[in-house]
Parts: C-alpha cells; sequence; structure tokens
C-alpha cells in the first residue's frame, strides 16, 4: 500500500519502531536530561520513520540511535561543557524535534527542528549541529 509517495509499513516495522521508542529513546532522553541538566522537550516524528520505504533497513542499521541520538549527545556534551554552554541551553533551547525528511536545520522560538533523512540523504553530522546551534544560543 502506498501513502502519500512513501510505503506505509506492516506490523514488523511498527513493532521495530515501538523497539526504538520504549529503548534506545528512554534512554537518550535521559541522557540528555543528564547533560543538560534539566527536563527538555524531545519530540521525534515517529511517523516519517514507520512511513518510510526504507524502514526496515533503517532499523536494522541502527540509524535513529547513529544519525540523531549520537550526533546529538555529541553536540550537547560540547555545547554544555562548561557553566556558560549550560546557561545558554537552559534560556534558549525550549524543545528538540527530529523528522526523517530532507530539509534545513531550523530553531524558532526555543525549537530546534533537526531533519535528516536516515536513508543517508541529507544528514547533519555533528559538527554541522554544533556550529549551527552554537550560533543560535
Amino acid at each position: 500500500m502506498i501513502k502519500e509517495g512513501n510505503f506505509v509499513m506492516g506490523l514488523a516495522e511498527r513493532r521495530a519502531v515501538e523497539g526504538i521508542k520504549n529503548g534506545e529513546y528512554k534512554a537518550f532522553v535521559n541522557d540528555v536530561k543528564n547533560i543538560v541538566g534539566y527536563d527538555l522537550s524531545i519530540d521525534v516524528d515517529w511517523v516519517s520513520v514507520e512511513d518510510h520505504r526504507e524502514c526496515a533497513w533503517i532499523v536494522e542499521n541502527n540509524k535513529v540511535q547513529s544519525v540523531w541520538f549520537d550526533n546529538l549527545l555529541a553536540v550537547l556534551k560540547s555545547v554544555a561543557a562548561d557553566e556558560m554552554g549550560k546557561n545558554a541551553l537552559k534560556e534558549k533551547l525550549k524543545s528538540i524535534v527530529f523528522i526523517n525528511a530532507e530539509g534545513y536545520l531550523t530553531f524558532d522560538n526555543g525549537v530546534f527542528t533537526i531533519p535528516s533523512s536516515l536513508d543517508g540523504n541529507g544528514v547533519y553530522a555533528a559538527d554541522s549541529i554544533l556550529v549551527f546551534l552554537e550560533d543560535k544560543l
């Protein structure tokens, strides 16, 4: 079945994404809180992962963890390495949103949106994310 140009994934893919939500995602949110020192809202557009034609490949190759979570943890560790960075994050960063799509990094009203195509096209490296975020803080 096709939905708006993307393939609608079956039960196996939805189960795999649910496993990420209940495992890696929960651990990631906890790690972020420990790094930044406050409850930072982190939203993932899970439908953009589930309905992607490469969902099985994305899950099997741990792309949510390696492309989104690991990159952002590295960025936040760098920014929060001192009190000035921690304070800047707390004052200006309210939410992070991940979406599985090509696009530009944005930072509007405290919401940092990171679009990255988890199939390998249009992925932002940690250093690019860091430069962008520090510029907005």
